[in-house]
């Protein structure tokens, strides 16, 4: 069963174009980023939002976010994720081996949220080719005995992989196929979300 295309109406569109072509169109970014509650990771915030973007490209840009637990990396990520149109978005906590060949889900144009790098270990070689080549063609036997054949199962299209990770290195191939960047871990980070934790409190107070 085909899924239903989403279709922009001119006037939304001719809003959008608008939007991309404003000399503050980044600075709305990251204070919407804000006003949704991520404290600082400013240089993060627009980083992860314009890889978001590259999957209409040629070649998409995956991001890596690492740092230790409860640094904020996921809230930072859903909460940039959360500005893209839902239809765009696949999120996934872990996948099997060979679970990139036979999805139905459309990949090209896809940003593909994995919550944790290591919930797609058992499925990297496959989300390598992608990233890679832009394509997997996976050949499996169907039948028995006599009656054996083969049929070769293709995807077509590399999302934009974004996924987060507490290892200060992962391995060296997914080094090389995702842009690294640091989640904020600076005394002057926390003591803004303390502080914006305490407001938050005194509105729901009032």
């Amino acid at each position: 069963m085909k899924k239903k295309k989403v279709r922009t109406d001119k006037n939304t569109r001719a809003t959008a174009l608008e939007l991309l072509r404003g000399p503050d169109f980044l600075f709305l970014v990251k204070q919407l980023v804000g006003v949704a509650g991520v404290a600082g990771e400013h240089q993060n915030r627009l980083i992860l939002y314009l890889a978001c973007l590259t999957g209409s490209l040629k070649r998409a840009v995956s991001v890596l976010v690492k740092g230790p637990s409860s640094t904020g990396k996921s809230n930072l990520a859903k909460t940039v994720l959360s500005l893209l149109p839902p239809e765009k978005l696949l999120t996934r906590s872990s996948f099997s081996g060979k679970a990139l060949a036979y999805s139905s889900e459309e990949l090209a144009g896809k940003i593909l949220y994995l919550v944790e790098h290591k919930g797609g270990k058992d499925g990297e070689f496959f989300r390598r080719l992608l990233q890679s080549e832009g394509a997997l063609h996976h050949e499996v036997t169907t039948g028995s005995g006599r009656n054996r054949a083969t049929q070769v199962t293709s995807r077509i299209g590399a999302p934009v992989f974004i996924s987060t990770t507490t290892d200060e290195r992962v391995y060296e191939d997914d080094e090389t196929r995702f842009l690294s960047v640091r989640a904020d871990e600076s005394a002057q980070l926390t003591r803004a979300v303390i502080r914006g934790q305490f407001k938050e409190k005194r509105k729901g107070k009032k």
